[in-house]
């Protein structure tokens, strides 16, 4: 991490001390923005990692806990990304929307952000001014990455008035989703964290007035609620080491099992994916782009129902094609296409495959790349 600035950014969550002391296991330098509203500490941790002058600058947010392990994968792939490559977002698994999504981490790539300073904007009316900030530097020719390294657990042990603000703020901001997320609270309103969601988002939809993304205004916003007093103890920092990687490898393992809502809410097709301007960059040659159109017979790898893409991504990409799925965590069929893992097609189908295609920086498994002898094509909007 010497090459890092690490920035904490923080609004008086009930995880504040304990996201500092995880990030601390990576870096003893952390910089503190508390500043408000949100557009005000977005351009503050852009000015201070300008000032601090390392090549990358991580912004967390305070109600991120962090995996020690993930955001180093994060950081050192930063490292083989293109010159043009401004900002680098990871997953976290997000206890309200209970999926996979980006949300309270970026690795921005400091010498551009001289740039992306004079792009934020204090509108009250936009909702997402560090999203706004990444649109116009994509707009003007840069890369934004976005990739399935899954850093931490967001909006876990929040405090019941955080919880009440974000859900307003989602209300406003994710109203397309009502019905998807108030059918998955209502079947969890012993968990308080999800009663309070489900009434704060309707309340949020609801609500008429223009907000600004600040916690005074939100604050404002959601104590017109007669429940808003109620409170939890303080968490305990020592809760924290590990937290991240435990809730990971369980969700993890019921994504395998149930995949329509993350499909639904954060599709797994755009786990891994680069933002280039208003078009899609599949990051294809022309030589490339000629192999994937003459391959009669393609391998997957990564795809079934654990997988991150879709039937629908597949329809899109290898419609009339013969399908082969590479996927080390199951075995059988999904939707007729046949599942086998990395040891069964290195011995079994390689020979009757075309190319092989994964994500762009996807790892593959050891087994595939010691022995691949066909075609490994990556595309950039894949995973």
């Amino acid at each position: 991490m010497k090459n890092t600035t690490v920035i904490l950014r923080s609004a008086g969550e009930r995880t504040e001390q304990a996201a500092l002391a995880l990030l601390k296991e990576l870096t003893t330098e952390i910089i503190a923005v508390k500043t408000a509203p949100f557009s005000l500490a977005v351009k503050e941790c852009f000015e201070k990692g300008i000032m601090d002058g390392k090549e990358w600058t991580l912004v967390i947010d305070a109600d991120v806990l962090i995996s020690r392990s993930a955001v180093i994968e994060l950081t050192e792939l930063a490292l083989t990304l293109p010159p043009d490559t401004f900002c680098v977002q990871g997953l976290v698994f997000d206890k309200l929307f209970s999926v996979f999504r980006p949300a309270g981490n970026h690795l921005f790539r400091t010498s551009l952000l001289n740039k992306a300073v004079d792009k934020v904007a204090h509108n009250p009316e936009i909702l997402r001014p560090e999203s706004y900030v990444i649109d116009k530097m994509t707009d003007s020719g840069y890369r934004f990455i976005q990739t399935d390294i899954t850093v931490g657990v967001h909006d876990y042990e929040q405090s019941y008035p955080d919880i009440a603000r974000k859900a307003f703020l989602h209300g406003k901001k994710h109203c397309y989703l009502t019905d998807i997320l108030t059918t998955f609270w209502k079947a969890r309103q012993n968990d308080l964290d999800m009663s309070f969601a489900m009434e704060f988002f309707q309340y949020g939809a609801e609500y008429a007035k223009t907000v600004r993304v600040d916690y005074a205004d939100l604050s404002e916003a959601a104590a017109m609620h007669s429940r808003y007093d109620i409170e939890k103890p303080p968490f305990d920092i020592k809760e924290a080491f590990g937290y991240a990687d435990r809730v990971i490898s369980v969700e993890m393992k019921n994504l395998y099992s149930d995949s329509a809502r993350q499909d639904k809410i954060f599709p797994r097709y755009l786990w891994n994916s680069i933002q280039k301007g208003k078009k899609r960059d599949d990051g294809l040659s022309f030589t490339d782009a000629q192999c994937l159109e003459t391959a009669k017979t393609v391998a997957v790898f990564g795809l079934g129902k654990s997988g991150r893409m879709t039937l629908d991504f597949l329809d899109r990409y290898f419609e009339g094609k013969t399908l082969v799925i590479i996927d080390d965590n199951e075995h059988g069929y999904h939707n007729g296409i046949q599942i086998v893992d990395s040891i069964i097609f290195v011995n079994d189908f390689q020979n009757k495959v075309d190319m092989v295609v994964c994500g762009r920086y996807q790892k593959i498994s050891p087994e595939l790349t010691k022995h691949l002898k066909i075609p490994l094509l990556r595309l950039n909007n894949i995973c």
